[in-house]
């Protein structure tokens, strides 16, 4: 596997533009100051590889890669690269990749006072994939891929945190885990043979899930109070697994199409289930 984006800009509020990179460039840069830039541009070739860290209070990088060549095996299945890490409060990530990139976004925000760390990353192409973690307060992602076997890996650690997920294409994975107060996920997945997992561990949490297609699985485990669910599945032999330990909480399921499976469980007293199946040869599993 591999990360994807690049170039360079630095300084207090000021830009400095990078050479369009070529094929097999590399980059690594490292900032550790305030209110510094990163533009990095290497969509004029293929196999480039970045490294960019920064250490620091509003900071920005943006990113762009594109691939017209094939994936390297030597670096794993990807042929761009890019990796990513700020450390700080009030820092931005904008990532836009094109053909077999592996992306690995850190953020790690450590004030309170700071909070707002934000991430929007887009991935176009087969077999990519998108590793990201966040440590702090107010945090907030938006992950899109588009086409196939694509894998998003994502963490959160911290209060406030929220995140916007999508992938359109077949044979995708997202897992998804957020430890802390008051935290939200929007899940959506077209395509058939699409899998998601989603782990909330901590209070106020909620979770929303979209899948449309054949074949897919979502598989939703919430530990915490006053937590909800919803989940909508459209299309045949779906199947969708929903585990809540605490209370006050709730969960809404509808599946249509035939041959789709729901299994619910609720570990409390005064919990609630609103299911909904339209189909043939469908089956319900609710424990409470």
């Amino acid at each position: 596997m591999k990360p994807s984006l690049v170039p360079i800009a630095a300084g207090l509020l000021a830009l400095v533009p990078f050479m369009p990179a070529q094929a097999d460039n590399k980059v690594t840069v490292v900032q550790t100051s305030n209110k510094s830039a990163i533009a990095v541009d290497q969509t004029n070739g293929s196999n480039g590889i970045a490294s960019i860290t920064q250490a620091g209070n509003q900071n920005k990088v943006s990113i762009a890669q594109s691939d017209v060549g094939s994936p390297r095996t030597e670096r794993g299945s990807a042929a761009n690269s890019a990796v990513i890490k700020q450390s700080g409060f009030q820092n931005g990530i904008n990532a836009t990749e094109a053909a077999y990139p592996l992306t690995y976004l850190g953020q790690k925000n450590t004030s309170a006072n700071g909070a707002l760390n934000t991430v929007k990353a887009t991935q176009g192409g087969t077999g990519n994939t998108i590793s990201y973690s966040q440590v702090g307060f107010g945090d907030s992602l938006k992950l899109v891929q588009a086409s196939d076997n694509n894998t998003m890996v994502i963490s959160q650690n911290g209060p406030n945190n929220a995140g916007d997920i999508n992938q359109h294409g077949s044979s995708g994975m997202i897992q998804a885990i957020q430890n802390g107060s008051d935290n939200s996920y929007t899940a959506t997945q077209t395509g058939g043979g699409n899998h998601l997992t989603i782990g909330q561990a901590a209070d106020h949490n909620d979770a929303l899930a979209d899948q449309s297609g054949t074949g897919n699985t979502v598989a939703i485990s919430q530990l915490g109070q006053l937590d909800s669910v919803s989940a909508v599945q459209g299309g045949t032999s779906n199947d969708v697994e929903l585990t809540q330990y605490g209370l006050d909480e709730t969960i809404t399921l509808h599946q249509s199409g035939g041959a789709n499976v729901m299994s619910v469980s609720q570990a409390t007293t005064g919990a609630s289930a609103n299911l909904t199946q339209t189909g043939l040869t469908s089956i319900i599993t609710i424990a409470q």
